[in-house]
């Protein structure tokens, strides 16, 4: 303020309120934007040896084929796309798997060409305002120790990685930020297998296994001698590859492997996915529903009629119940821990490709009858494909009568839930 006064201090003016000053500094800061990374990238003058497809294989010890050549020049066009383009479209993870000590995220580090670029994706991805404040100024961030995800966590990570765009309301805000994904994701773990949690997003994890160890590990002084001069080159490769296409500068090629290398990266990652409880069920089903049986079997007492013949039939319709009875030997309703639940054979079937019944309310009129045309099984699962006769009696005929002695045909089975 004003000095009153021949003692009194001053500089003529006074200072507005520290909301002010902040938003000014807010302000001047908009109007001047620079870009960290892009003046790193720009700074290196490129020296037109080509590094980049080859980047991986060198420093991570991995065999020289198409397959990671094609992941190594992915890796760097997505990270220039993220620099130059954030928010683009791009949803996979690069995992690097390795023996502790290797210097795994070392490695990562350094490709972000800063520590203050690099960071551990280590909160809770349910929580978007933690993950803004914790991402934010980020290029390369790292999921630490990819095995001790749990399975509950998987649905949060999947919707994650394909998300563009990180929006929340930070702290003393009084509106929604929305900030464009300007970082890759990368994970590291000490396991080569059984990390991968659910088989819907496996697509999303490239694997990478390497050598290096505690005795032989990357070449780190390497990696960084090497680090500007590959982002030198990513950036013209990413200039060439639009032009290319015809695309303009605001453009971002499509950002995935080719379809060879996209087929071998998701058999890797099905090598690393974790046994599916239900698949394990679906597969002791289906080898029980596609085995065949004389039709004598599935009948309710074991008898058939003097002028029927006992053909050889695969099952075409069945119920929960008959699945725990006649191949689980459970009795529904038991007391008692059961080694399979109802909920599983049911999500068991439909994975095969089974049709459930109550689904055909509105789509099918069918009506399972048995031969005196009273409607049997209202809650059934049919065979993909089954006709309406394999629908009626509950099976369905796979070659001729069979080599079973008669009187074999007529002892008494445990009851079947068919008709």
């Amino acid at each position: 303020s004003a000095p009153i006064g021949k003692s009194a201090v001053g500089y003529g003016f006074t200072a507005p309120p520290e909301g002010d000053l902040w938003r000014a500094i807010d302000t001047a800061a908009q109007m001047r934007p620079f870009h960290p990374l892009k003046l790193r990238v720009e700074d290196a003058a490129w020296d037109r040896r080509e590094r980049m497809e080859t980047f991986f294989i060198r420093h991570l010890k991995l065999p020289d084929t198409k397959f990671y050549r094609d992941v190594s020049r992915l890796f760097f066009m997505a990270g220039i796309s993220r620099i130059y383009l954030p928010g683009n479209k791009f949803d996979h993870v690069f995992v690097i798997e390795g023996a502790q000590g290797g210097g795994k995220s070392t490695f990562l580090r350094y490709l972000a060409m800063d520590d203050r670029y690099f960071g551990e994706l280590n909160v809770d991805l349910a929580d978007q305002k933690l993950v803004m404040e914790h991402t934010q100024g980020k290029f390369i961030l790292e999921i630490a120790e990819l095995t001790a995800v749990k399975r509950s966590e998987i649905e949060s990570i999947k919707s994650y990685i394909t998300a563009t765009a990180d929006e929340a309301r930070l702290a003393y805000d009084r509106k929604v930020t929305k900030i464009k994904r300007g970082y890759l994701l990368c994970a590291t773990t000490n396991e080569s297998g059984n990390y991968l949690k659910d088989p819907t997003g496996n697509r999303r994890f490239i694997p990478m296994w390497t050598p290096t160890s505690l005795d032989d590990p990357i070449d780190l002084e390497a990696v960084k001698r090497e680090v500007p001069q590959v982002w030198a080159e990513a950036r013209i490769m990413f200039k060439e590859w639009q032009a290319e296409l015809g695309l303009k500068a605001h453009e971002c090629p499509p950002l995935i492997l080719p379809r060879d290398s996209m087929k071998k990266a998701v058999a890797e990652a099905s090598l690393r996915s974790a046994a599916d409880p239900i698949d394990m069920v679906a597969e002791v089903i289906e080898e029980w529903l596609d085995k065949p049986v004389p039709k004598s079997t599935l009948s309710p007492d074991g008898f058939l009629r003097a002028d029927e013949s006992d053909d050889i039939v695969i099952r075409s319709v069945v119920t929960v119940a008959g699945v725990l009875r006649e191949c689980y030997g459970q009795m529904p309703g038991a007391i008692g821990g059961l080694p399979v639940r109802a909920n599983d054979i049911q999500e068991a079937l439909r994975r095969l490709g089974w049709e459930n019944t109550r689904s055909w309310a509105t789509t099918r009129k069918v009506t399972i009858t048995n031969e005196n045309g009273k409607q049997v099984r209202t809650n059934a699962w049919v065979r993909k494909g089954s006709g309406a006769q394999e629908i009626r009696y509950g099976y369905r005929v796979v070659r001729g009568e069979s080599d079973e002695p008669p009187r074999e045909r007529h002892k008494k089975r445990p009851g079947s839930d068919l008709i």
